[in-house]
């Protein structure tokens, strides 16, 4: 029964062995495997993440770039356009108001050239009712005896009109535009001395 003990223990001691060769082979395995696991290739994903980290800041020097040119046109507007913008508002107030006097004045003007229509007209009714009642008068006076007739007078009514210089003040040569050029003058008595 030694014998076989000791081929038991032998035989326990073989595999002991095994078992420590399999434990030790599994061991290396799972090494190998744990090695193989926790052995990647970060070259790949860093490279994707330099990528992503280079767009993001290309991206932002363009958002650097747009808001720098925001500030320089605000400053633009804030320094130079807006003080010109108010400065033609006070010389447009400046032009309303002489559309505003020019337009009473175009009131003005047009009650007076209804006043002197209405003028005309009377006149040119007494004229032609005085015109007409002469002709038939001395018409009258051929065929029938004579008679003495009254003649109307009219008298005539200076109606007071507008002046010009009450709207439109002379200006002296200090005050007129640079870019103007005086009217020429004309002449109107010799065309009408000859008629």
């Amino acid at each position: 029964m030694e014998e076989k003990s000791e081929e038991n223990q032998e035989n326990v001691a073989g595999n002991g062995d095994e078992v420590e060769r399999t434990v030790e082979q599994l061991l290396a395995e799972v090494a190998l495997d744990y090695r193989n696991y926790l052995n990647f290739d970060i070259s790949k994903e860093q490279g994707k993440y330099y990528e992503s980290i280079e767009g993001m800041l290309t991206k932002l020097d363009e958002f650097c770039g747009l808001v720098d040119l925001i500030r320089s046109d605000t400053n633009l507007c804030l320094n130079t356009t807006l003080p010109r913008i108010h400065e033609k508002s006070n010389e447009i107030r400046n032009v309303f108001e002489k559309i505003d006097n020019l337009e009473k004045f175009v009131g003005i003007v047009k009650q007076n050239v209804n006043m002197m229509e209405e003028k005309v007209n009377d006149a040119e009714k007494e004229v032609g009712d005085s015109f007409g009642s002469g002709i038939m008068k001395k018409l009258s006076s051929i065929v029938s005896s004579k008679k003495n007739v009254e003649k109307k007078k009219y008298v005539y009514e200076e109606p007071v009109i507008f002046n010009t210089d009450d709207y439109f003040p002379q200006q002296s040569d200090s005050d007129k535009p640079k870019n103007t050029v005086d009217p020429p003058v004309v002449s109107t008595s010799s065309s009408l001395d000859k008629t």
